[in-house]
């Protein structure tokens, strides 16, 4: 399972044009998976700090909503998904009641609940912070318990369709290798 997530990851770093991708555990913020890359560990202390922001953020920002808690099995609605974060990211407007949003000069944040840890993200979760040196976080919910942070130039957000385009695509090949991976495991145990 791991080769596979390896290879996703390393396929969406070639198509987004991306530096490093790591796919987080959001309660303990430690990296389940990552690219073929040498990891910086800087960076990589930057992610975690970066999953403690928005945890923080939610806290104090985020509104409770008890139909954003979600399953790998009702992740479906990429589109919409698609769409909520564009025109939120985008417009500056929020396409959601249940989503905050804020932004100042070297930040893009949308937080969408004031739940625990590890029911911070739901299906609208993303971030883009900018750093010093042209870099960017880019961050994006893969379920409550999973998150994807990617490392990239800020050149590389030109074309930010494209990337979140691919992220979904990876979104969904996760989900369906944790949901075979579970069927799997299941039909074992009752053998």
């Amino acid at each position: 399972q791991f080769n596979h997530l390896e290879d996703l990851l390393n396929y969406l770093i070639s198509a987004s044009n991306m530096e490093q991708a790591f796919l987080f555990d959001i309660q303990t913020k430690i990296s389940i998976a990552t690219d073929s890359s040498p990891t910086d560990m800087r960076m990589y202390e930057l992610c975690c700090d970066m999953i403690d922001l928005l945890i923080n953020m939610s806290e104090i920002y985020g509104r409770s909503n008890d139909n954003v808690v979600q399953t790998i099995e009702d992740d479906d609605d990429n589109e919409s998904i698609i769409n909520g974060i564009h025109e939120s990211m985008n417009s500056y407007s929020n396409s959601s009641p249940s989503t905050s949003f804020m932004r100042n000069s070297c930040s893009s944040i949308i937080v969408t609940t004031d739940e625990p840890s590890s029911n911070v993200f739901d299906s609208m979760s993303s971030s883009v912070i900018k750093l010093t040196g042209g870099r960017v976080l880019y961050l994006k919910e893969i379920n409550r318990h999973l998150a994807l942070i990617c490392i990239l130039h800020e050149k590389a957000l030109a074309k930010q369709a494209i990337i979140e385009y691919n992220v979904n695509q990876l979104k969904t090949s996760i989900l369906e290798l944790f949901h075979l991976t579970h069927q799997t495991s299941a039909s074992s145990t009752a053998l």
